[in-house]
């Protein structure tokens, strides 16, 4: 992972853990967020009665791509859920992405995403 790269996730995870804490107390969460980096951004969001932290949109500058970094995000959110029971990474538009995820056992969030947006699916992991 270069150096950017690791800078961006740095950064996401820092900013997933003073969200993270900031909610804690609430047994569910509602809030959309946007961590801004110069090296990318990252739209996450809690909806109501949901107990997912979601991953709505990224944008990570060309130099930290396919470096890794979602997926190290991922872990890193695994590994401290806070209040959290998941995981969820909304609208993939990059079928690597999805077809990777699926194999780790991510599952379709519901059947109508299954069969309606199975070319940019939501895709959810329960910890």
């Amino acid at each position: 992972m270069n150096y950017k790269a690791q800078q961006l996730l740095k950064h996401l995870c820092s900013q997933y853990d003073l969200l993270s804490k900031k909610y804690q107390s609430e047994p569910f969460p509602v809030f959309a967020e946007t961590f801004k980096s110069e090296y990318g951004h990252c739209l996450v969001r809690s909806m109501a009665g949901s107990q997912r932290f979601s991953i709505v949109s990224i944008n990570f500058c060309p130099s930290a791509r396919s470096q890794g970094v979602l997926t190290k995000f991922i872990e890193y959110i695994e590994s401290h859920p806070y209040h959290y029971r998941g995981v969820e990474v909304a609208i993939i538009e990059n079928a690597g992405l999805a077809a990777r995820l699926k194999r780790l056992g991510w599952e379709y969030k519901s059947l109508f995403s299954k069969l309606f947006f199975s070319k940019k699916p939501t895709l959810v992991h329960d910890f």
